[in-house]
């Protein structure tokens, strides 16, 4: 695993701009347990602005309000 974290953490600094090896380091670093890095590189990818967007989405939908046909909060 430390092999494929390293070669992901190469990615990200050719591609810096592409979401998805940020991603990877982020899934990889939370197996080994490395949070804090897990929790930088989740941010830079977006992946928790995208989950704390969907989170406040759902507890829009669950305080009376409803959702309509195409899933979203009326």
């Amino acid at each position: 695993m430390d092999e494929a974290l390293q070669i992901y953490m190469r990615a990200v600094k050719v591609s810096p701009d592409d979401p998805m090896p940020m991603e990877k380091v982020a899934q990889l670093s939370e197996r080994v347990g490395d949070l804090k890095t897990a929790t930088e590189a989740a941010v830079r990818a977006g992946i928790v602005v995208v989950a704390a967007a969907a989170a406040a989405l759902l507890a829009a939908c669950g305080t009376g309000t409803t959702c309509g046909d195409a899933g979203y909060c009326q």
